[in-house]
């Protein structure tokens, strides 16, 4: 017996809609950052017995880009906005500005990249980097190792059988 994760093949088999990986979900844009663990857990579908395999899918597409990595481009934007300073990690720009009550300007580097900075108490600081499209890394630890899946499947069916076999 062996516990299978089914994750998307590719990016065309995630906006397929006949796709059982198909969640309209990046249509709209993606969601607040802090919602996307939840969003991912709650797509996890199974399990299902196929034959004398178990079968855990992940619908949620996002999943493919922290376990592969890839091309993140802005849409609807100029530039994403990559947070260079602590103060601005996990924050939009917008919400640095009003919580910071400074306003952040754009400033051209001499490598041709641009940065949105804000000034204090004549202090200039860079907060974010601008960039028109940025190649993620995959993240290391995004979905568990096949033996840590295997021990808490097999956890989980030892409670479920002690739990049966109670009742």
């Amino acid at each position: 017996m062996s516990v299978e994760i089914r994750i998307p093949d590719s990016f065309k088999e995630m906006m397929d809609k006949d796709s059982p990986f198909y969640s309209g979900s990046m249509e709209n844009g993606a969601n607040n950052v802090r919602n996307l663990w939840a969003d991912i857990a709650r797509s996890v579908q199974g399990p299902l017995l196929r034959l004398q395999d178990w079968v855990v899918s992940i619908t949620d597409p996002r999943i493919w880009q922290k376990i592969k990595g890839g091309k993140i481009t802005a849409k609807r934007v100029q530039a994403l906005t990559i947070p260079i300073h602590k103060d601005a990690h996990g924050v939009r720009a917008a919400v640095l500005q009003a919580e910071k009550g400074i306003r952040l300007f754009k400033i051209k580097t001499k490598s041709g990249d641009a940065v949105l900075a804000g000034e204090q108490n004549g202090v200039v600081t860079a907060y974010y980097l601008l960039k028109k499209s940025v190649d993620q890394d995959p993240w290391p630890g995004s979905i568990p190792e096949e033996f840590e899946i295997m021990n808490a499947f097999h956890a989980g069916m030892r409670e479920y059988i002690h739990f049966r076999q109670a009742s």
